[in-house]
């Protein structure tokens, strides 16, 4: 009989504001945004330059009936669930489904790995990680983050796994 069931393979939807208040202030004009249009189309995109823009939504749609994924990208953080960012919510969501503990890795953070300039990657990353432990400081023993770490500098990228 399983007494408590361990998720370890979680994801979070990083809070829109997470990279334009905690990168350093060099790179917050260029920091991963939300805007609520793009291309014409309406909803909540986190965009950042020199990687393809984003619907947040695409991380919770799960459960939403095929048909009804395009009304429900239009909705953008409001029509997702509070948990994704908010550690309180996240262990309501927990208790619900009999979740005693989790792992969770990043969001939007994942693309992250793929911008180009590798200082701004690296800066993203460490502030991702920030907010991550802060996020899990909540319940320390219930929630685990996967920190990001960049692959461009190794000595560097040791001082962040380390930290």
């Amino acid at each position: 009989m399983v007494s408590q069931v361990l998720s370890a393979d979680s994801h979070v939807l990083e809070p829109p504001d997470l990279w334009t208040t905690r990168m350093q202030r060099e790179f917050r004009d260029r920091a991963p945004h939300l805007v609520h249009e793009h291309e014409g189309q309406t909803g909540d995109f986190i965009v950042c330059e020199g990687l393809r823009t984003f619907n947040p939504t695409s991380l919770g749609n799960a459960g939403i009936p095929p048909e009804e994924h395009e009304q429900f990208a239009r909705g953008g953080y409001a029509v997702c669930r509070p948990g994704s960012w908010d550690p309180g919510e996240r262990l309501k969501d927990m208790e619900a489904d009999g979740i005693g503990a989790e792992i969770f890795y990043c969001g939007y953070g994942m693309a992250l790995f793929s911008h180009p300039d590798d200082a701004f990657q690296r800066d993203a990353h460490r502030a991702y990680n920030d907010w991550a432990h802060d996020y899990a400081s909540h319940a320390p023993k219930r929630l685990f983050p996967i920190a990001n770490i960049s692959m461009t500098d190794p000595a560097q990228d040791l001082k962040e796994l380390h930290r």
